[in-house]
């Protein structure tokens, strides 16, 4: 049996995985399931992966022994994280949008990556997508492209990028996250946004039947990974990508 992929999942980790560069340490922030920091090894050397849940820990012990020793799992949040170390990537997926200061959060990112060090984040796009579902796991907003851009721009990057991702099926997928939200939320509701945000980010796959593997994976979905691109600078789609550079020799204010 193939492992199964939440559909959005794959748009991102799509226009995520093209646009990386060889480098020799990354750093994840709010790894959840594990899966992209296990792709990013085929680009790094070895990556530090932050991850508060619990059963993050249980998903890296199930990890093949080789990659087990490559990637360093670390239960704490960012706030907490003393690296020691300059790092060629950070990546943070469906974070900074549950994140109070997403400022001061993009510039501790900033302080993590070496001089050409590269940033990549994915959060939810356009307001007027906002849903009972962004309630449901504990978002605080949506981005607009130019709001994402002043606030790179912000914490000192240079050759920001805003991709829009996974358009038009992204945008379809929505209508039934909206619907189970509905549905099944009112208990989630009564928890407090923590809790939400961190339910939200372990548990993608949970309830899944491993058969769903063969028709939802990354060579099954990948040929419409390629039409999406074609509206990667349209944004239309209900998420986006943030790609940026931490210059050389900057002063940031």
């Amino acid at each position: 049996m193939l492992n199964y992929y939440p559909p959005r999942y794959l748009f991102r980790r799509h226009e995520i995985l093209r646009r990386l560069e060889r480098g020799r340490c990354f750093l994840e922030i709010g790894g959840g399931s594990l899966l992209l920091a296990q792709e990013l090894l085929a680009f790094f050397d070895a990556g530090i992966v932050l991850e508060p849940a619990q059963e993050a820990r249980k998903k890296w012990a199930d990890l093949p022994e080789p990659l087990k020793v490559r990637l360093r799992l670390e239960g704490r949040p960012l706030e907490e994280f003393t690296a020691g170390m300059a790092f060629d990537c950070v990546v943070a997926c469906e974070v900074l949008e549950h994140v109070d200061d997403d400022l001061a959060m993009v510039r501790q990112m900033f302080s993590l990556l070496r001089p050409q060090g590269r940033l990549v984040i994915s959060v939810p796009a356009r307001r007027h997508f906002w849903s009972v579902h962004d309630q449901l796991v504990g978002h605080l907003r949506r981005y607009e492209k130019e709001e994402l851009l002043h606030l790179f721009n912000q914490a000192g990057f240079t050759e920001i990028q805003v991709i829009s991702y996974g358009f038009p099926f992204v945008n379809l997928l929505r209508w039934p996250r909206i619907l189970l939200a509905w549905m099944g939320g009112t208990k989630k509701m009564a928890w407090d946004r923590q809790r939400r945000t961190r339910e939200s980010g372990i548990n993608q796959v949970a309830g899944f039947h491993s058969w769903l593997g063969w028709l939802v994976n990354p060579v099954t979905v990948w040929p419409l990974c390629r039409m999406a691109a074609l509206f990667n600078g349209r944004f239309w789609s209900d998420g986006c990508i943030v790609v940026a550079i931490r210059p050389s020799g900057e002063k940031r204010g």
